[in-house]
């Protein structure tokens, strides 16, 4: 039986602890959870930035990492359930899981509870969100302000 290496967590010789008695590999690991903290990541099909995109995280995905590639980690998406490689810049440790999702086509977040303070974002449609707090009308997503 082949395997779909775009939704199959493994190559160079290690898969997931979580694929073992699934599929045959000499080596099984670990995966550690992160999370996009960028607008959006880009998931390629090998450790370089000119390679084939396979799909895209959103701010606040998840991403099971398996492997380190130099600039690069290996690992799935959670959302989608895509393989492949994402910059490790646009990674962080995974924090508490999301509260909300973005509900318009984009939006921004604050520096302060006030429109005229420092924007970031724009984050797209489906980005996910961790409320921790909120004054007036504004909301605090962690990361995103």
């Amino acid at each position: 039986m082949t395997q779909d290496l775009r939704l199959t967590l493994m190559r160079n010789g290690v898969a997931s602890r979580a694929l073992q008695g699934l599929v045959p590999s000499p080596v099984y690991a670990d995966t550690r959870s992160m999370q996009v903290h960028v607008a959006h990541a880009v998931v390629l099909d090998r450790p370089d930035p000119m390679a084939e995109q396979q799909t895209q995280l959103l701010f606040g995905e998840r991403f099971e990492v398996l492997q380190d590639s130099g600039d690069f980690v290996l690992g799935q998406g959670v959302r989608d359930g895509y393989v492949g490689y994402v910059a490790r810049d646009g990674l962080t440790p995974a924090g508490p899981a999301p509260t909300h999702w973005v509900r318009v086509p984009q939006a921004f977040g604050f520096a302060e509870p006030n429109i005229k303070s420092r924007a970031s974002g724009p984050w797209s449609l489906n980005s996910l969100v961790t409320v921790t707090g909120a004054e007036g009308r504004f909301l605090f997503a962690e990361g995103a302000g």
